[in-house]
């Protein structure tokens, strides 16, 4: 019984994860304009993370933490510097959980720190999306 609730929690809790992402994603660009390398580098980071699934769980949460990390390490913004750090953090401390539900619980008592770097970060990345978008040639 108590697993199953741990999964009903896991499952609420990712729920209202993609609640707060997917509200941050409708928020407008970010005020400062990225520069172009910084684009590139956040969009090249983003790939990696999207692409860093692994053998666990564990795994995938510290492959995802070393890729947000990586690309803070690059991006010369300071303030999308810190947010991609904040992410990281929050997934490198959930990926060293003894399991999953441990890993919830750690995203979930750091949701404030993960909302506040993803907001920075998905303002950054829409912004260099709608910049790429709008630069396409026209047919």
């Amino acid at each position: 019984m108590g697993h199953r609730r741990g999964i009903r929690r896991w499952g609420a809790l990712c729920c209202t994860l993609g609640v707060v992402v997917a509200s941050v994603m409708l928020v407008a660009p970010a005020g400062a304009a990225m520069s172009e390398d910084d684009c590139e580098v956040l969009i090249a980071g983003t790939a990696d993370a999207n692409q860093s699934s692994k053998g666990s769980e564990m795994e995938t949460l510290a492959a995802q933490a070393e890729a947000f990390a990586d690309t803070a390490a690059d991006v010369s913004d300071k303030k999308v510097k810190a947010g991609l750090r904040r992410v990281a953090d929050v997934y490198g401390d959930a990926s060293k959980a003894k399991s999953v539900a441990a890993a919830g619980l750690v995203i979930a008592e750091r949701t404030k720190d993960y909302a506040k770097g993803y907001k920075v970060y998905a303002k950054a990345l829409n912004q260099c999306m709608t910049r790429s978008l709008t630069s396409l040639p026209s047919r």
